[in-house]
């Protein structure tokens, strides 16, 4: 629960950066796509990030998160990052993690954990930035040209 640590926030600017200024999508697989965008309400900004299995509507989203986000005056990097919601779609169902570190979902499970949210954002981004080719070797990528596109 809170902002992440600085180590993981360069991992997110990894990845901003490849997708920047307002996200985009990349496809690794014929089945495998990463989606991140940029919504802003009111002064607020957020990230919404996610990987995805699947053809159009039938996605199993895995994970799926919504960031609270402060960009530098200049946009060019964000500097706070605070992971505010999670989903994971799997063949087992859904698991949903709040802001608190609640989870729930997965056949009944209801249970706090500190840490966890931040913990799966970090995990997910060394998924995206070193373990699979999102950045290094995608088949093709989508650069959004403007924010809330979703």
């Amino acid at each position: 629960m809170g902002y992440v640590n600085e180590k993981t926030l360069e991992k997110l600017n990894k990845v901003y950066d490849f997708l920047a200024p307002h996200g985009g999508d990349i496809k690794i697989e014929d089945d495998w796509n990463f989606r991140m965008y940029v919504q802003q309400d009111d002064d607020k900004y957020y990230l919404y990030m996610y990987s995805a299995e699947g053809y159009a509507q039938d996605y199993l989203m895995d994970p799926w998160f919504k960031v609270e986000i402060t960009f530098s005056p200049d946009r060019e990097r964000i500097t706070l990052a605070k992971p505010i919601e999670y989903l994971s779609q799997t063949f087992l169902g859904e698991l949903h993690i709040d802001e608190f570190d609640n989870m729930e979902g997965f056949g009944g499970i209801k249970e706090h954990e500190d840490g966890i949210m931040n913990e799966n954002f970090d995990s997910f981004l060394d998924t995206i930035t070193n373990i699979r080719p999102y950045l290094t070797s995608p088949k093709k990528v989508t650069r959004f040209k403007e924010d809330n596109l979703y």
